[in-house]
């Protein structure tokens, strides 16, 4: 694509797709809109998967080195500083108590190799980072996503795109360049697919006459007919959909549209995206306020979504 300065150019981006039933059906103006968003921008962004590849083991984990660090948080006062002796062994106090993550070496240094190629080659390069992993708050990333996701956009990256927590962690800009920890949900129908893997059933001791409806069953229904997991989480079903507009290579500015994908509606008819309204929209754009701020990305309210102002 060639770049012209004079021309304004948006990329729509969406978080992750988990599609089992055909969604041309629906024309619904909420629907309807928010497909409008997508096809009037110049380039759409988003993870499309036909079926869930997510089995219940997920054995797709990202090589991270771990560590973690003990905290002796009783101490009397004055051995804080100087610690103390017992078998032979000096004991001081460390860092709260926590996991700490950081990117595989040799695995960031390929992918950074390859993001920088894609700078000498292409107008726009955008990172799609797929991880499930997060801190002790799942709303929170890990530590080595940041790190890469940093090293992405140093390396020649326009924008980060992060998949698989399924839920929205905030959004960063460094170097005035978007990191998209994730954009939680955009299309959800994750609970009726038509085949799983055998082991899928072993978890929940279903025999070989069980079906996809039972598993989805067993990990949605608890005690007294109460939803767990995901189907209980209105968190996994609200979301928002990115509008970044560029001036020539510059980011101008990123409109947020929140999402709505049907939180205690049917399993037929739950995890369809629309365009969020009223209190339920405020809710979801407060949220991503407040989990923006700690990036220190300011995210201004207008009307039932937010813009992120960058020139």
């Amino acid at each position: 694509m060639p770049i012209d300065t004079r021309h304004r150019l948006t990329f729509t981006i969406t978080g992750d797709s988990l599609i089992t039933r055909p969604l041309r059906i629906y024309n619904d103006e909420p629907f309807l809109s928010l497909r409008s968003f997508i096809l009037n921008s110049d380039v759409a962004l988003r993870t499309l998967r036909r079926f869930s590849t997510h089995t219940l083991k997920d054995t797709q984990q990202q090589r991270v080195e771990v560590s973690t660090s003990a905290a002796y948080l009783s101490l009397a006062e004055d051995l804080q500083w100087f610690g103390f002796h017992f078998f032979g062994h000096k004991f001081v106090v460390g860092e709260p108590i926590g996991i700490r993550t950081k990117p595989h070496e040799v695995d960031m240094k390929v992918n950074l190799r390859m993001i920088f190629e894609a700078r000498r080659q292409a107008d726009w390069v955008f990172v799609s980072l797929f991880a499930h992993e997060a801190q002790v708050d799942r709303e929170i990333p890990a530590e080595f996503i940041k790190t890469f996701a940093r090293a992405c956009i140093d390396s020649g990256a326009d924008a980060v795109c992060g998949h698989g927590p399924h839920l929205l962690p905030g959004i960063e800009l460094y170097e005035k360049k978007p990191n998209f920890y994730s954009l939680g949900n955009f299309i959800f129908q994750n609970e009726t697919v038509q085949r799983l893997p055998a082991e899928d059933y072993d978890i929940f001791d279903l025999g070989n006459e069980a079906t996809p409806a039972d598993i989805a069953d067993a990990r949605t229904i608890g005690e007294s007919s109460t939803p767990i997991g995901f189907v209980g989480d209105r968190r996994f079903w609200e979301s928002v959909l990115a509008v970044c507009e560029c001036q020539g290579r510059e980011l101008d500015k990123i409109e947020l549209y929140p999402l709505t994908l049907g939180f205690g509606n049917p399993r037929t008819s739950r995890g369809r995206p629309k365009l969020a309204s009223g209190s339920v929209a405020q809710e979801i754009i407060q949220r991503m306020v407040s989990l923006s701020a700690p990036f220190e990305t300011n995210i201004e309210i207008i009307n039932e979504g937010g813009i992120i102002r960058v020139l």
